[in-house]
């Protein structure tokens, strides 16, 4: 709980009671208590009920407080701690919003006392009203903790009120309030409507006016099934079978409900519907499963939520025990909010595993047979498969563990440990126990080899059971391995996936990269270089450096140019790749890299372990740190990576100050990090910052940095620890660190109920992931211009298909790729070129002519004239030109960004010809377009758009797939690197870099694409643009729009929110923002199909960073931008009330800023003295992480 711990970077230690019951909190009560409530019934739509309304409310609940509440309370209003003058009651929150009408209650009668002294008053209290609503139900004197009901009736007295006032002859509206729930079966012949309302809480009342009056949908569903009074006759309270007629649960209960598991109706209809063949039959394997896709539409008036439950029940299964008493069993729902005429498909995966059964012993089981999928929204709206269980009858987990041979239940691998019953194979003792046992047992060599990456298959230690483990697999854009039985699905490449701006797809992709990772490792799948060691389970991925330049050679491995984008991308992959199909492990380990702000590869012959980053606070505060905080605090990712350079003078793996102090102490990473391959060699060899090569090796690991990528650890460690220069307890912390990891990932825990050690090799490349790598890649390419509407074109056309890229395959793939193709490690043959796609998509093959025209780079002219001739025969004109990575790549920056001079002359040559001309272009880093784009009418910006490259593109191309990627970067003019310093880290200087900074015009803005489709933004009617919104510290506000597809395709579109301050006293590099990104959606629309979108605007979403590096709200005037990226714009005002504010201060707080401590003569280094020297002398313990962080800025 960190009570022990220094309190000045704790933020629990800062939270203020101003912080409590704030009004995003009460609104986010409000809301779920609003979705809570189910309507059960509507006869004659008598809900909602009109304002204006003579009404009378009556019944024992109607001016309930703590009859709302529940029980388990915290104090809810000041003065004695059971008060509750502060609730609203129901019949206050009715008169309230019932305006000026007449709204007269009447109570009736108590709770359960038997009196009918009342039912003359509340009898003449209906007979004057227009509607009745009456409050009826049980509350705490009836159930409560250490007192079970006797019977589930309704109060005998509130049916007999109920009775009587039904004889009046008013419509009728009953509110039930309960915990458990009442047999209703009488009740609902006495009433028009019906809503079950539990026990609300502290905003039940407004919660249920609002859904009374229909200001709010109501869209709760039954979470239990309501039975009959009479259920209880027959069902022994003290029986815990769920099994034994009547059965327990609608899974197996045998009677008639009054309201079934689920119920729950709505003001707007909602229908389900799909698009399967009649009498279509899926099958399921253990090798293979099935996805059912039905259609969610609103088709009435009021936008709503939905929810859609997947269900499933044996149909002809041979099972003889409890099992075969199974109704149906819920696999899955979903949550939907649509509005009018608004639809959405929804996916449901259906797996051996999801229609498993248990057998009596317990164990769950796979019976083969047929079974039907109902997939309902619990009320009318119902649709059904049936799935084909094929194969053998199987035991998937046997219950608990196999029981028939304790010894056998241990992983192979540790089977040596078993049989000596050492406590690190011990699943019960705890994890730093386990850790702690096995590191005793380890000799310093065996350390040394555990703390070196790619050691494999040394590192293992018979004698305890101990396997070998590799530290080191890329898993940048898919598993970078060799091929099992299948090869890795391949994805497209990161900056086409921030093209994407989703999030979801991201960790989509990663759960399946996560999932075929194991696969491969359990079949010995290698790292994908000759000779390449057995994969590990931790991905050296996502790379989320910022895409500073388009000069550097590894633009293509990173989303975006923002950190809001690298943020959210991190998050998505990090939690998609570590959090699996088993909560108890990890289902792999994420490495973030490359820490810190790493944008250089080799440029001006200067290389990246000699480059030194420059870093202001401001830079590194607002650009370089908050993708990696976003993916530490929020995806807890598990690993980083150290870059290879250094950082104010301070190589990375030998930065203390960062690794340690920051990365681990202020930001709470507990992971591992490992350098990049050779970085700390490079720390002596090429940035000279040590005498030797093992002192370097010494840095390192006392900086924080566990394994190493390279030779130095297994050279030097032992020898520094031998000669007394380093403590072993520096390795035995790194050992703490990666070991921790190994026991995470489930590797010393029994295997038989760990699905991550039955992943088949079938599971891996299955067509559900090469359709996910698909729709990826045609959702990444971004349509930069349509001139004439050449696009799409028309299938059976003479299309001429030119240039350098046109039967492109390895070039379509970008970098860390996995073995492609079964074969060579590099064979790319089962590869689809562009050519081959679009000959494909185009009819016969003949309408589809090819002249490659030229090469990449070179100067020949020679191929021109066939070109020119094909294009003379053709209707239109398809170029694929760009760069590859002879241009670009890791460990080689880009001298320019010209578009290759051959190229040019090639598309100047052919445009002559005077054909509609179309160009593709292939590109990690953008090219300078703006002369292209002046030969050209349409252009695609397709980036390395992977494996399924040439079919996407195709598809875009033909209008198969509508475009709807955006430019995750500024596409610059060429000649923007005459003005930018390539060693320069600063975002700020003039002209600037990214669309924040940036202070000239661009080619194409950040956010650019078009589509086929024709996309509004408009207000929601209830949004005013012209007064200012007011925000405060306590104070948020909400800007809602209305995106609209008025063409006549389906489309995806992305709504991107800006802001950029107006008029605020903000100086220094913060006063130089254009303007800065706080949220995007990525939606799908179908014609005439629209969607409402809220973005909510808080104080910290303005904040701004100061010169010190702090987060700052600075008051005044700022405008809010929503846009299309394109032509689409509305833009709203909002005023920041206060005064200006410390949000949170870099990093940490700095309230104490040390300096340097003073270093021995023989221990001191060339130039910055590392507090990580004084570590192993124990001179620095106790100095708070800011006063270490702030070295690394001075």
């Amino acid at each position: 709980l960190g009570l022990f711990d220094p309190i000045d970077d704790q933020p629990y230690w800062s939270v203020t009671p101003s912080e409590v019951n704030t009004p995003a909190a009460q609104e986010l009560s409000l809301n779920a208590t609003r979705k809570s409530l189910v309507l059960l019934q509507n006869d004659n739509s008598v809900l909602p009920l009109r304002k204006g309304t003579k009404l009378a409310v009556l019944g024992p609940h109607a001016n309930a407080k703590r009859g709302l509440l529940g029980n388990y309370l915290g104090q809810m209003c000041h003065g004695d701690y059971l008060e509750v003058g502060c609730i609203q009651t129901p019949l206050e929150a009715i008169t309230t919003a019932n305006g000026n009408a007449t709204t007269t209650f009447a109570k009736g009668c108590g709770v359960k006392e038997y009196s009918t002294t009342a039912f003359e008053e509340a009898e003449a209290v209906a007979q004057d009203a227009d509607v009745v609503i009456l409050f009826l139900g049980i509350d705490t004197s009836i159930e409560e903790e250490v007192g079970d009901r006797q019977n589930i009736d309704v109060p005998a007295i509130q049916m007999e009120l109920l009775k009587r006032i039904r004889t009046v002859g008013k419509p009728m509206v009953v509110v039930l309030i309960n915990g458990g729930i009442l047999g209703a079966e009488e009740l609902i012949l006495h009433t028009d409507a019906l809503v079950e309302a539990f026990y609300p809480g502290f905003y039940g009342a407004q919660a249920i006016s609002d859904v009374l009056f229909g200001d709010v949908n109501p869209s709760g569903k039954l979470p239990v099934t309501m039975y009959r009074s009479d259920y209880i006759d027959s069902v022994d309270m003290r029986s815990m079978s769920m099994t034994m007629h009547p059965g327990r649960t609608y899974r197996y209960f045998k009677g008639a409900p009054v309201f079934p598991f689920g119920w729950g109706l709505s003001y707007t209809t909602f229908s389900l519907s799909h698009e399967s063949a009649e009498n279509e039959v899926h099958v399921v394997t253990n090798a293979q499963g099935t996805t059912i896709s039905v259609v969610l539409s609103n088709n009435g008036e009021v936008e709503g939520d939905e929810v859609v439950f997947a269900f499933f029940r044996p149909l002809t299964v041979n099972t003889t025990d409890s099992a075969a008493l199974l109704n149906k069993q819920l696999f899955d729902y979903r949550r939907v909010s649509l509005s009018p005429t608004e639809s959405t498909q929804l996916d449901f995966t259906v797996q051996q595993s999801t229609l498993a059964l248990v057998d009596e012993d317990g164990n769950l089981v796979s019976l083969p047979g047929s079974y039907e999928v109902i997939v309902t929204n619990g009320v009318h709206e119902r649709v059904t498969f049936v799935v084909q269980v094929e194969g053998e009858q199987g035991v998937m987990r046997q219950f608990p563990v196999d029981l028939s041979g304790v010894q056998s239940a241990k992983m192979e691998a540790t089977s040596a440990a078993t049989t000596l019953q050492l406590p690190f194979c011990n699943a019960s003792l705890t994890p730093h126990a386990r850790v702690e046992d096995l590191l005793a047992r380890l000799p310093l060599d065996e350390k040394v080899t555990l703390l070196t990456a790619r050691a494999s298959p040394r590192g293992n230690m018979s004698s305890i059971g101990l396997p070998e483990y590799n530290w080191g697999a890329n898993c940048v854009h898919g598993v970078q391995s060799t091929c099992g039985t299948n090869c890795a699905t391949s994805f497209p490449n990161p900056v086409n996936l921030g093209a994407i701006f989703d999030p979801q797809v991201v960790f989509d992709m990663a759960q399946v990269i996560g999932w075929e990772l194991r696969a491969l490792w359990l079949e010995g799948a290698r790292e994908n270089y000759a000779a390449g060691p057995h994969l590990g389970l931790d991905c050296w991925s996502p790379n989320i450096n910022i895409n500073r330049d388009p000069r550097w050679g590894r633009n293509m491995e990173t989303p975006s140019e923002d950190p809001l984008v690298n943020s959210k991308y991190g998050v998505a992959y990090t939690r998609g790749l570590q959090e699996g199909k088993d909560g108890r492990f990890l289902q792999s380990v994420v490495t973030l890299k490359h820490w810190s702000a790493y944008s250089y590869e080799h440029y001006d012959g200067i290389d990246r372990m000699a480059f030194n980053a420059n870093v202001s606070r401001y830079d590194f505060a607002d650009t370089y740190l908050p993708a990696f905080r976003a993916s530490v605090v929020d995806g807890h990712a598990k690993g980083v990576m150290c870059s290879y350079n250094s950082v104010n003078g301070i190589p990375m793996c030998a930065n203390y100050q960062l690794n340690t102090k920051l990365l681990r102490e202020a930001l709470g990473f507990d992971g591992y990090i490992t350098s990049d391959s050779g970085a700390i060699e490079g720390i002596f060899a090429q940035r000279h910052y040590t005498k030797s090569l093992c002192e370097a090796g010494r840095l390192a690991i006392l900086s924080g940095t566990d394994i190493n990528s390279g030779k130095v650890y297994e050279k030097c460690l032992s020898q520094l620890v031998n000669s007394k220069q380093l403590p072993e307890r520096a390795l035995d912390d790194a050992l703490r660190h990666t070991l921790k990891l190994r026991f995470d990932l489930g590797l010393f825990d029994p295997i038989e109920d760990q699905p991550y050690w039955h992943v088949q090799p079938s599971e891996v490349n299955t067509a559900t992931s090469q359709q996910l790598s698909l729709e990826l890649t045609q959702k990444s390419l971004v349509l930069l211009q349509n001139h004439g509407n050449v696009l799409p074109l028309s299938k059976g056309i003479k299309l001429a298909v030119l240039g350098p890229h046109a039967k492109a395959k390895r070039a379509l793939l970008g970098n860390y790729l996995g073995q492609m193709c079964h074969g060579d490690y590099l064979e790319v043959g089962c590869v689809q070129t562009p050519l081959e796609a679009i000959t494909a998509a185009n009819g016969d093959p003949s309408n589809t002519k090819f002249a490659q025209g030229c090469g990449i780079n070179d100067t020949s002219t020679a191929g021109f004239e066939d070109a020119e001739a094909i294009v003379r025969e053709a209707d239109a004109v398809v170029l694929f030109l760009g760069i590859d990575t002879s241009i670009e790549r890791e460990a080689w920056d880009r001298e320019n960004i010209d578009m290759p001079a051959i190229q040019m002359q090639l598309l100047k040559q052919i445009r002559r010809v005077g054909k509609p001309t179309v160009v593709v272009l292939f590109n990690g880093g953008i090219v300078g377009a703006e002369e292209l784009i002046l030969h050209t009418d349409g252009l695609v910006e397709a980036f390395y758009p992977g494996f399924f490259g040439a079919q996407a593109v195709s598809d875009v191309l033909f209008g198969d797939a509508t475009p709807g990627g955006k430019l995750p970067v500024t596409m610059y003019p060429s000649n923007y690197i005459k003005g930018v310093d390539m060693k320069s880290m600063s975002m700020t200087k003039y002209p600037g870099r990214s669309y924040r900074y940036y202070k000239e015009v661009p080619v194409f803005p950040f956010g650019w694409g078009l589509s086929y489709t024709k996309f509004t933004l408009s207000l929601d009617g209830e949004t005013e643009t012209e007064a200012p919104r007011v925000v405060t510290s306590g104070l948020d506000t909400s800007i809602s729009v209305v995106l609209s597809n008025d063409g006549d395709r389906v489309g995806d579109e992305v709504v991107f929110a800006f802001f950029r301050p107006l008029s605020i006293n903000a100086t220094g590099a913060a006063a130089l923002l254009n303007e800065q990104l706080f949220d995007y959606r990525r939606v799908s629309l179908r014609p005439t199909q629209y969607k409402k979108l809220t973005f909510r605007v808080q104080q910290s979403t303005l904040a701004l960073v100061d010169e010190a590096g702090n987060q700052a709200s600075f008051p005044g005037f700022y405008e809010i931008i929503i846009t299309n990226g394109v032509h689409e714009r509305l833009t709203f005002a909002v005023h920041v009330v206060g005064g200006h504010e410390t949000l949170s201060v870099f990093p940490v707080d700095i309230e104490a800023v040390a300096t340097t401590p003073s270093m021995d003569t023989e221990r001191s280094v060339n130039n910055v003295h590392l507090e990580a020297l004084e570590i192993a002398r124990g001179r620095a313990k106790g100095v708070k992480p800011a006063a270490a962080i702030a070295m690394a800025f001075e």
